[in-house]
């Protein structure tokens, strides 16, 4: 990507801090252990670990509430919490020279719908 990993950290992961977590552990606003936040989508994530260097910024998160509404989508289809039950996932961001950033993004979900 060509963005500063911090920059697109902030873009990423856009939220609402609602707890802060621990301050020992912050790599970034949005990313500490036990930090809680409230995404765009209306679901609520808590950072569950955190690694980082100058070079490299890892962490996990899982839901801890999943939004109902549907406003998110225009009304014209259901909300996040009629589609999926929970999630849970993984970010990297590594620097991957001047202004470039490599990023890896996992994610499992828990649906909440069954698709054939």
């Amino acid at each position: 990507v060509n963005a500063p990993k911090d920059f697109l950290l902030t873009e990423f992961k856009q939220c609402s801090v609602l707890a802060p977590g621990d301050a020992a552990t912050a790599a970034h606003p949005f990313v500490a252990v036990g930090l809680v936040r409230k995404t765009q989508y209306n679901m609520v994530e808590i950072v569950t670990e955190v690694e980082a260097t100058p070079e490299m910024i890892r962490h996990k998160f899982h839901t801890a509430a999943v939004g109902g509404e549907s406003m998110c989508f225009d009304g014209c289809c259901p909300g996040p919490s009629d589609c999926v039950n929970g999630y849970a996932g993984e970010i990297v961001l590594t620097d991957a020279g001047v202004g470039k950033t490599q990023l890896e993004h996992t994610g499992y979900q828990e649906p909440a719908l069954f698709h054939p």
